[in-house]
């Protein structure tokens, strides 16, 4: 069998559980428990499931929304840190089984672009998982030039991964099996990678590193129509950038 290596396989820390749980809808109790506990061990359990799989290595990123939907930025600042730590003293633990991506407080450019070079420079953590929008606010935003700007200074990969939108979709009403991850979080955060196209944050970043999970579905279509009025866009060709740019989805 071909080893492999799984991006973004998530982790619960102590004290994340209630920001995960708003994610989590209607799951039964007992399998909800069961979920947890996987999500917490980092031992023998996920080892054996990884080698069931074939995984040589995984990729571990805190199960989100985590911090992102915190209303106090410092407090987002603070668990941000302490949940970078926790994980690096996991992956310390296994370093050749593990790896990490950062979890950042997008709430505070300046800190999360700061945490983002601590944990590449000292955690050693291969990139950063984004759970898309911040209580409303995409990575397109003006305000967060400063941590586009450092993250393309470290060469740092931003992994873009879903989160529920902002307010639900009326086209999916009556149709509760294409909410989450059947369809509606690939059309939010494929949505979101276009917003970060058509705003001409790649003109402004060229050498931006961004990766999208679960989202890369409605991207490709958008091919052959983004050239029709570059004019009313941020962009000088959204189109260059989609047709370069590759995007993992997985």
């Amino acid at each position: 069998m071909v080893k492999k290596i799984a991006l973004e396989e998530h982790f619960l820390c102590p004290g994340f559980e209630d920001y995960w749980r708003s994610t989590v809808g209607n799951v039964d109790p007992k399998i909800l428990s069961q979920v947890v506990a996987r999500l917490s061990d980092f031992g023998e359990q996920r080892l054996t499931s990884m080698d069931g799989a074939g995984i040589d290595r995984a990729v571990l990123g805190l199960a989100g929304p985590g911090v992102q939907s915190e209303p106090d930025a410092a407090t987002a600042v603070r668990k941000a840190r302490a949940a970078n730590d926790f994980l690096a003293r996991e992956v310390e633990r296994r370093p050749d089984r593990y790896a990490g991506f950062a979890h950042l407080p997008m709430q505070d450019p300046a800190a999360a672009a700061g945490e983002l070079e601590r944990c590449l420079r000292e955690l050693k953590f291969c990139g950063a998982m984004i759970n898309g929008h911040t209580n409303g606010q995409y990575l397109d935003h003006p305000s967060l030039h400063p941590f586009w700007e450092r993250a393309e200074a470290l060469g740092a990969l931003i992994y873009i991964h879903p989160t529920d939108p902002i307010a639900p979709s009326p086209a999916l009403d009556g149709h509760n099996g294409l909410r989450r991850a059947t369809w509606e979080w690939g059309f939010e955060t494929g949505s979101h990678a276009l917003r970060l196209v058509f705003s001409g944050l790649f003109d402004r970043f060229p050498r931006a590193k961004v990766a999208l999970a679960i989202s890369a579905r409605p991207c490709p279509t958008c091919c052959g129509v983004s050239t029709a009025a570059p004019s009313s866009t941020g962009s000088s060709s959204p189109s260059r950038h989609l047709n370069t740019s590759s995007a993992i989805s997985r």
